[in-house]
């Protein structure tokens, strides 16, 4: 039903039925099972979904998959922002150079979030900055508790609400809202 164009009304309201709903009021549209043959989610699929999707929210994220296609790309085009995370490992900032390089026409809307992924001292934000010509918006801190929380389907949020680690995670959030409306 999704892989179409020119999506009617009762077609939209389909839309938020697939949605699954978190108390808090944030909605979300799963991937299938199964991942789709790239031929056969378009850019004007994606456009038609967006153009539904925009109408009914006020804020959304769309995690983005690693490749390029049409699809993606409709994704970029649409966004008001691209957020970039990186670790600050020399692997990580290389990848993150190579995607920005890759994305270049899209450079006025990225934005950089350094997430501390492991233990001790890690590149300094200032130098991630100077390798990658771009500032760091926010830091994520590295958080002990966050992958076995998740592996067990209970990220930090609902588990540790009150942690440093989740207060960062809401500053960041704040942050880039205020951003999106002082842009808009």
């Amino acid at each position: 039903m999704l892989l179409q164009t020119g999506i009617t009304e009762n077609q939209a309201s389909t839309i938020g039925n697939l949605t699954m709903k978190h108390p808090s009021g944030l909605r979300l549209l799963a991937a299938p099972p199964l991942p789709l043959p790239a031929d056969r989610l378009t850019g004007a699929h994606v456009n038609s979904i967006l153009d539904v999707m925009q109408k009914k929210l006020r804020f959304l994220v769309v995690d983005m998959p690693p490749a390029l296609s049409s699809a993606s790309i409709a994704i970029l085009e649409k966004s008001t922002k691209i957020i970039l995370i990186s670790s600050s490992d020399p692997l990580s900032i290389q990848s993150t150079r190579s995607t920005m390089e890759s994305l270049k026409k899209y450079h006025d809307k990225f934005e950089l979030l350094l997430n501390n992924i492991t233990p001790g001292k890690q590149v300094s934000a200032d130098k991630v900055e100077k390798t990658l010509r771009l500032p760091v918006t926010a830091q994520i801190p590295y958080h002990a508790d966050a992958l076995p929380n998740k592996l067990k389907g209970m990220p930090a949020v609902l588990s540790q609400p009150q942690s440093p680690f989740v207060s960062t995670l809401q500053q960041v959030i704040r942050t880039l809202l205020t951003q999106k409306r002082k842009t808009r």
